[in-house]
């Protein structure tokens, strides 16, 4: 059971809504900044957290993690959520990022471009 302590923190501040948060892998809480995640990859029961400077596996399934963001991530795969800020090019139903090539899938392809073409200059 959470103490009166946790629920208030919990319904009083979210760190997301601050540009960060906090993850468990094996036995050490790193703190994740928004800005420097390039992508979430799911691996079955497991989320591989990819950043500017390193990559963390955590126990969580992607579509938890989904749920938890907003803009600029998007969902672009069964297996992956992106960050837009790190977006580079979109060509041929991929997208491009630090050197990094996902395909966009036909089930998140509409939602992804729709996002595209609201953002075109």
């Amino acid at each position: 059971m959470e103490t009166p302590i946790l629920e208030n923190s919990r319904s009083n501040f979210s760190t997301v809504d601050q540009g960060f948060f906090f993850v468990k892998s094996g036995k050490t809480y790193y703190r994740i900044l928004l800005n420097d995640i390039l992508y979430f990859e799911g691996e079955k029961e497991y989320v591989r957290i990819v950043t500017i400077s390193k990559k963390l596996l955590i126990y969580k399934r992607l579509k938890e993690v989904e749920e938890q963001l907003t803009l600029p991530f998007v969902r672009i795969h069964n297996s992956y959520i992106i960050n837009l800020k790190h977006l580079e090019k979109v060509q041929d139903n991929h997208v491009y990022m630090e050197g990094v090539q996902v395909a966009i899938t036909d089930k998140f392809k509409e939602r992804f471009m729709a996002i595209i073409y609201h953002n075109i200059f």
